[in-house]
């Protein structure tokens, strides 16, 4: 209860105040969040030594600015109501809009392939803007109140919600209707991720997205909204990636398919690592 009046009363502070403001209240919380919240910090910066290197003297102030990203985020995720006003029509360029109608003409369906970088709640709302009709798989929070206060946001700008779990049957209507599935693939929540290579380094990362590529022949396109310095953002689709060779080895077409969409998230992580919210360990300690 107690957490879903803060998520209420935010909202209402970010309606009541201009958007920059919210943002600069939200940076000025997260750094405060910095400072008390020493496992968090460890976490991001453990995950940070593995993508700008170990001993880089970048790590701590870009660990900041994820904290600062990621309460920008926040405050985003809260004027959902708004999007269609300021984000979609003012806030955000398009780049490769034409990979979704080459992905959908395939009529097999297709798998909006994303990661905890930028505003993935965003990349999905601007997904259901431009009339791809998509069902976002997300992961169902503890407390029921805070957890439809969280569905809500997402069906007022077009999204459909399948809560992580027992929703293997909800995916498959999904692409047999030519729809579209939103997955993201940086953060195993389902305990049955395969091991691979991430940063030169084991993590496990799911595989889902891999699997229906290979098992329903499902187009995978990788789609990112990234954050400019202006607080702006560039909404870009890349080319949808297909299983291409079908072996006597399912698992080892899997791993294919999960090799071409990694090295696609380690291109945007690596690029825009202060985005990168991530605040569970990716590589254990003996990797």
């Amino acid at each position: 209860m107690l957490l879903y009046l803060l998520y209420s009363a935010a909202q209402l502070l970010t309606f009541l105040m201009p958007r920059r403001f919210s943002y600069k209240l939200a940076s000025f919380l997260a750094d405060l969040k910095y400072a008390i919240s020493p496992q968090d910090r460890k976490v991001v910066m453990d995950n940070l030594s593995v993508v700008l290197g170990k001993g880089n003297p970048d790590i701590s102030p870009c660990a900041r600015r994820v904290f600062r990203n990621f309460g920008k985020y926040l405050v985003d995720f809260l004027r959902l109501s708004k999007f269609r006003d300021e984000y979609a029509t003012t806030l955000a360029t398009v780049k490769g809009l034409e990979h979704w109608d080459e992905a959908v003409k395939r009529g097999k369906g297709v798998i909006a392939l994303s990661a905890h970088i930028g505003n993935w709640e965003l990349a999905g709302a601007m997904t259901a803007f431009f009339d791809y009709p998509l069902h976002a798989v997300a992961l169902d929070h503890n407390d029921p109140l805070v957890n439809n206060f969280f569905i809500k946001q997402r069906i007022k700008v077009g999204e459909k919600v399948i809560p992580v779990g027992p929703s293997l049957k909800r995916c498959f209507k999904v692409l047999k209707e030519n729809e579209v599935l939103g997955l993201l693939a940086d953060r195993d929540f389902s305990n049955s991720g395969i091991a691979v290579d991430f940063f030169g380094k084991k993590a496990i990362l799911p595989k889902g997205p891999a699997f229906f590529a290979v098992k329903m022949d499902v187009a995978l396109v990788p789609v990112f909204l990234i954050r400019k310095p202006d607080d702006t953002f560039e909404y870009t689709v890349e080319e949808p990636i297909t299983c291409t060779e079908h072996s006597q080895d399912e698992e080892r077409d899997i791993q294919g398919v999960m090799k071409k969409y990694v090295t696609i998230i380690e291109k945007y992580v690596k690029r825009y690592p202060d985005q990168w919210s991530q605040f569970r360990k990716v590589w254990k300690e003996e990797d």
